[in-house]
């Protein structure tokens, strides 16, 4: 069982672990807008029990600390006491809740506390970027679940599929297998698409132990690669998803408050 020790020696938590820390850091100042909070505690580490005596610091580090809270609680950016309560008591008289106003906190103007939506071309192009990236994670997806390594000769600049047993085209119809290569050449002459050296290079690779170590090499860099673009491109597909979501929240909002009886 390891003890705590052993988990703090750790060299990746040691090697990792600063970088960790700013990046925490580095997140709640750009949520919160400030980090006062943070430097009063860092504050009072290095000068003990050292108290504020004067009475209007005290206050201005109270109300800072609240900004930091609701800027870091609910998202939003203000800079002063005076807006945060403007927001509150706007939702107070629209009856509105935290997470209609957190979900649409983009498209509130401050100054005015109304909803400013942008023109149509902002959701027609997130709509369109969301369908791209939609077909690109399907084509993505493909060579992520390939056992061959995607392949590409520099004569005929023909991509194969190539495994310990067999290459095949990506795009053309044929296959070209160990029982081929020990085979007659006529089997090997059926695939226009290869030059002789090409084939020979193949039927190589099945026999050969450094062409099997870069076979194997090659797919395991084509998986991190494609599994890298996966992922980014779920990422993107929900950030995406997130924004046509938040915008469409943000015009049925506009039209609540556009009647009359709000």
């Amino acid at each position: 069982m390891a003890s705590l020790s052993s988990l703090l020696n750790n060299p990746i938590l040691v090697s990792t672990g600063p970088f960790i820390i700013i990046f925490l850091i580095a997140c709640i100042w750009f949520r919160a807008g400030t980090i006062v909070s943070l430097l009063e505690r860092v504050w009072r580490l290095a000068a003990g029990k050292a108290e504020i005596s004067d009475s209007k610091l005290i206050k201005l580090n109270k109300e800072l600390r609240d900004i930091e809270q609701f800027n870091f609680l609910y998202g939003f950016k203000i800079k002063s006491i005076g807006q945060m309560h403007q927001i509150i008591e706007w939702m107070e008289k629209h009856k509105l809740g935290f997470a209609d106003i957190r979900s649409t906190k983009k498209w509130i103007d401050m100054r005015t506390m109304t909803i400013q939506l942008p023109s149509e071309s902002y959701i027609k192009w997130r709509i369109a970027g969301f369908i791209f990236c939609a077909l690109l994670l399907m084509l993505t997806s493909f060579p992520l679940g390939l056992k061959s390594a995607l392949l590409q000769f520099k004569d005929s600049k023909t991509w194969i599929l190539l495994d310990k047993h067999k290459a095949e085209g990506l795009i053309s119809n044929w296959v070209l297998g160990v029982n081929q290569c020990d085979g007659s050449q006529e089997s090997k002459s059926l695939i226009p698409e290869l030059t002789k050296s090409e084939k020979e290079i193949i039927c190589q690779s099945f026999q050969d132990k450094e062409v099997t170590e870069y076979v194997e090499k090659t797919l395991h860099t084509q998986r991190l690669l494609f599994g890298f673009i996966f992922v980014a491109l779920v990422l993107s597909i929900m950030n995406i998803a997130m924004k046509i979501k938040s915008y469409e929240l943000a015009r049925k909002l506009q039209e609540t408050l556009a009647k009359p009886n709000n």
